[in-house]
């Protein structure tokens, strides 16, 4: 059963009003509510810091607050956190693979994908790869499809390659991606 999301883009002129819309927000919830949504954050530090922020703008300075109310507040989860969470949500989920060992089959592919003859127009290296598997997200998250990639990037460099070294480089290495994001 899919349960419908509710998403609204809520602009703002600064900070500060940002905070205070988000205080509302997690006001106008009922407990189970707010522990049904998230707060998407790039970094555990910035939970920490936004979660020390709205407490104290909720909390601090409000003379009535009652003795022993509980502020609940929505889970302030990274991009990583929220993935693990629904994947945990999911009645019979797949196995979920970390980031090492995504990294570990990508650096795979991509020497899977020189073993055939389709060379990176660069020595493979470990920060390489891990920019590999950023970018085969990025893709997904676009939602554009390794045909769309591959289609989009070739028909701007192959007429160019001919005369230019750089879209050479650029369409070898399209090339290397593609095949590599295949395996």
């Amino acid at each position: 059963m899919i349960t419908p999301r509710q998403t609204r883009l809520l602009r703002v002129p600064n900070l500060s009003s940002f905070q205070r819309v988000l205080v509302s927000l997690i006001r106008d919830h009922d407990r189970l509510a707010a522990r049904s949504c998230a707060v998407l954050v790039p970094s555990h530090a910035a939970a920490g810091q936004l979660r020390q922020t709205l407490e104290a703008l909720v909390i601090g300075g409000n003379d009535n607050v009652e003795t022993g109310t509980t502020l609940v507040l929505p889970d302030l989860l990274t991009r990583q956190d929220w993935y693990r969470q629904l994947h945990e949500r999911l009645t019979t989920p797949p196995p979920l693979l970390d980031d090492l060992e995504r990294e570990v089959l990508m650096g795979a592919a991509a020497r899977a994908s020189e073993e055939e003859g389709i060379r990176a127009p660069f020595k493979l290296r470990p920060g390489l790869i891990t920019e590999i598997v950023r970018l085969y997200d990025e893709l997904g998250r676009v939602r554009k499809t390794i045909d769309q990639f591959e289609r989009l990037m070739v028909q701007d460099l192959e007429g160019e390659s001919e005369v230019d070294r750089g879209a050479a480089r650029l369409l070898q290495q399209t090339r290397f991606l593609v095949r590599t994001f295949r395996r």
